[in-house]
């Protein structure tokens, strides 16, 4: 792995005290944050939605990130959200490029293996930790490989354990959140192999012949889920129910970010943010809160199957009953995708309210 990393002296200028339990022992190099790593390590094609910005291996065993946090971006800084803060589903992100980087740099994946998503969640416990302020925010990840999985002399998966951290005003690097990431990892025959019998022979197709509005259905107003760009919102069709709500994924696969690159299937971090908005839209038709004041807490998803391109995917909400939600609590939203009446992906989405 190239050296990018700076001396402990270097770093002490910007951290002044050592209260996060990413922070290695002292003497230790931290990761730089001066440009971001090759994106073929983190599978994208754009410079622009690249946020790892170094790798180095953790004395303790694991590995040392570190992520640079845009201050404004046409998808990931588009949110009604006041005060401004960091979306959490883009530190999701963050945490699933440094697994690929790690799967790559510590763990010897080819880059020429497959990766499958098995499960991500993420949990904040210190949201103020994420406001936008006038300088990008530097967020440090330790990696521990919690599990593992060898066939033949090759890595074939590795769950990861993240413990996020980021510097407070005072310079202080505190943590402010944990998260996990499942990957496993297939040659490209084997991959080729297992999508084709997992679709009965059918040839698969592209997200690049999904330009936007290629799937019918109408658009949810921006504003209903939390965004303010309409290109940004990913529903079709919702329609409040019962205790939920019920929605069609919208396949935009020109949009720059959502779909970075073209893909076989619907990736999971598009599903999360379907999840994410129709959870807001469900709290703000059953609870009467505007998604300009609440905010992620946690988000817990666990992928069942692959959401292909050639069926409609069906997202359903439904929130905790009323105990659940008079308790204060986060409320607790779970939604299910579905297509063809088999179950995707359960996604569970936390959300409370914005402290201003």
């Amino acid at each position: 792995m190239p050296s990018t990393a700076p001396s402990r002296q270097e770093a002490s200028a910007s951290v002044s005290t050592r209260i996060s339990t990413v922070l290695p022992p002292a003497g230790t190099a931290l990761p730089r944050t001066d440009s971001t790593i090759d994106r073929a390590l983190v599978h994208r094609s754009a410079l622009s939605e690249v946020f790892v910005t170094a790798m180095v291996p953790d004395p303790r065993g694991g590995t040392l990130a570190s992520a640079q946090l845009p201050r404004s971006h046409a998808y990931w800084g588009d949110h009604s959200l006041a005060p401004a803060c960091h979306d959490p589903v883009l530190l999701m992100e963050v945490c699933r490029q440094a697994a690929l980087a790690a799967s790559h740099l510590q763990h010897g994946v080819p880059r020429t293996d497959k990766f499958i998503l098995t499960h991500q969640d993420l949990r904040i416990t210190r949201p103020e930790l994420l406001a936008r302020g006038t300088r990008p925010t530097t967020l440090l990840l330790r990696l521990d490989p919690e599990r593992v999985r060898e066939r033949d002399g090759r890595t074939t998966g590795v769950d990861y354990v993240l413990t996020l951290a980021v510097a407070d005003g005072s310079g202080a690097v505190q943590d402010a959140g944990r998260a996990t990431v499942g990957l496993r990892f297939k040659a490209a025959g084997e991959y080729q192999e297992l999508r084709l019998r997992g679709r009965e022979g059918r040839p698969m197709g592209s997200t690049a012949d999904f330009a936007t509005g290629a799937v019918a259905g109408e658009p949810v107003a921006a504003p209903l889920v939390g965004r303010r760009l309409p290109e940004n919102a990913v529903l079709l069709d919702v329609t409040a129910t019962g205790r939920g709500a019920t929605s069609t994924l919208r396949i935009a696969g020109d949009h720059p970010s959502l779909f970075d690159h073209p893909q076989d299937h619907l990736p999971g971090m598009v599903l999360i943010e379907g999840a994410r908005q129709l959870a807001l839209y469900t709290v703000r038709e059953h609870i009467g809160l505007a998604p300009g004041k609440v905010r992620v807490q946690a988000v817990d998803a666990r992928y069942e199957r692959f959401a292909e391109l050639d069926s409609p995917l069906r997202l359903e909400a439904l929130l905790p009953d009323w105990e659940a939600l008079l308790s204060g609590a986060p409320i607790p939203v779970e939604v299910l995708a579905t297509q063809d009446g088999a179950a995707n992906c359960r996604i569970v989405v936390d959300l409370e309210l914005a402290c201003r």
